[in-house]
């Protein structure tokens, strides 16, 4: 990039081609933007907050998160192409009332909302908006904030659940999930749902689209389906009940059905196969209880899944959150479906351990040599299919070679940082901004983590 200056005007050059004039005066009052839309993100953040009151050092890590941040906003506003009249995506319009956002976050930073279990439970409000789809249908919905972190909230790109009315309804599908990407290349979740339909496991069958909103271009989304009746035809599944389970508190996931979302039909039995399977996750792994688990749960579908997982980088599942299942009484056996995998070195390095535990059902598999040869084989078999590292990384190619356009005029590119190290300090759960001039480094970071964890697996696979 080459800036030339004269009395009252810059011109900037980008590598790309591209040449940008600006007045003087005119840019002036942009460069102090960046700086307070990072210190907000940063004010955000409770544990960056905290380690800056701690001692210098912190308080350094904290000015290098800012300054960080500064720079990566400050070269999108820059260097930002104008979003393109033709995309390969997708392209939704949405109309809002003035200050919907506003109301939103007002509601979301409510004492009730606080105090209580309602945001975790996802009793927010609607509001009324349009939406114009690809197919410019004008669709009347609602719409409110969806996710439970601080970076699906933010202003300049918060991640919605579009509620289309009844009357109204397209292709079935009557919510629309718009998911704010957890990476910069919006892959490192939508990749691990597009190789789990291929594997024949559940998927959320997530699409990209991109995202005007009153005019104003907020970017690259991954649109995706909700839990219920559509999710499970779309996966040719006969409907039934899905169990999502996420607490942070009392009571515990594996103690009581009562903490589990329930979603699609209502079964009692279906409900009551659930509650055994809890009961018996409670208890020691043994050979009767390993017996009664087969009974309820497909192990067959979980070996598979949890080898997609262990090749994605998916340690997203826990004791306390992020576990979904499914089952259809035709069907029998309750399904394990891999969801919201973080994968690809959000959360993990190539090198991390297969057999870490995280949860119950992980207790009660891993007690089973049985089941770990089963796994193994699973990710042999996808190691030499559908994840083959020279598929994988001309997989990426594609995919960003086709996003790369709106990607580039994305102003709020981001990503999750599991961690954020610097000069011994460690930051947890981090969202930063990325800049769009490392698109393509960003691209070349997750073709190098697939090669590392291949290499990885064959050498511990060798060892099993």
């Amino acid at each position: 990039m080459t800036i030339r200056w004269n009395s009252v005007r810059f011109s900037v050059a980008f590598a790309n081609g591209r040449h940008r004039s600006f007045g003087v005066l005119w840019v002036l009052p942009f460069l102090a933007i960046p700086f307070a839309v990072c210190s907000s993100l940063f004010l955000l953040n409770q544990e960056a907050r905290k380690f800056a009151r701690t001692s210098a050092m912190h308080a350094l890590v904290s000015f290098e998160i800012a300054a960080d941040s500064t720079r990566s906003h400050l070269t999108n506003v820059l260097c930002s192409a104008t979003p393109p009249d033709e995309s390969a995506l997708p392209t939704l319009r949405m109309q809002v009332q003035r200050n919907t956002f506003v109301h939103m976050q007002e509601e979301l930073n409510s004492p009730t909302a606080i105090s209580g279990r309602e945001w975790i439970r996802g009793n927010r409000p609607y509001f009324k908006a349009v939406l114009v789809d690809e197919a410019n249908r004008l669709l009347p919905v609602k719409v409110r904030l969806r996710g439970h972190s601080y970076w699906h909230h933010q202003f300049g790109k918060p991640s919605l659940r579009v509620r289309i009315r009844k009357d109204s309804i397209p292709d079935g599908r009557r919510y629309v999930e718009l998911s704010r990407p957890e990476d910069a290349l919006a892959l490192k979740n939508w990749l691990p749902q597009q190789l789990a339909a291929e594997c024949g496991l559940f998927s959320v069958h997530s699409d990209h689209v991109r995202l005007f909103i009153n005019e104003r271009y907020y970017g690259v989304y991954t649109r995706s389906l909700r839990m219920g009746e559509r999710l499970a035809i779309e996966n040719n599944r006969l409907p039934g009940t899905f169990f999502k389970g996420d607490t942070y508190g009392k009571p515990s996931l594996w103690d009581s059905i009562e903490a589990w979302r329930i979603h699609g039909e209502a079964d009692a039995g279906n409900v009551s196969r659930f509650e055994q399977l809890l009961d018996t996750l409670r208890e020691e792994p043994t050979t009767e209880t390993l017996r009664r688990t087969a009974k309820l749960f497909d192990y067959q579908t979980y070996a598979t899944c949890a080898a997609l997982l262990a090749i994605t980088g998916g340690v997203h599942d826990d004791s306390k959150h992020n576990q979904a299942y499914f089952l259809c009484a035709n069907q029998g056996l309750i399904e394990a479906i891999p969801w919201d995998v973080n994968g690809y070195g959000i959360q993990a390095e190539p090198d991390y351990a297969l057999d870490e535990v995280r949860h119950p059902v992980q207790r009660m598999a891993f007690a089973d040599p049985r089941w770990i040869h089963r796994r193994n084989c699973e990710i042999n078999r996808l190691l030499n299919s559908y994840c083959a590292t020279d598929r994988l990384h001309k997989l990426i190619d594609a995919v960003v070679d086709r996003l790369r356009p709106d990607l580039e005029s994305d102003v709020h590119l981001g990503e999750l940082r599991d961690t954020y190290n610097r000069h011994g300090v460690s930051v947890e759960a981090i969202f930063m901004p990325v800049a769009i001039t490392e698109v393509e480094e960003k691209k070349q970071e997750m073709k190098k983590w697939v090669t590392a964890r291949a290499v990885f697996l064959r050498e511990y696979l060798g060892n099993a």
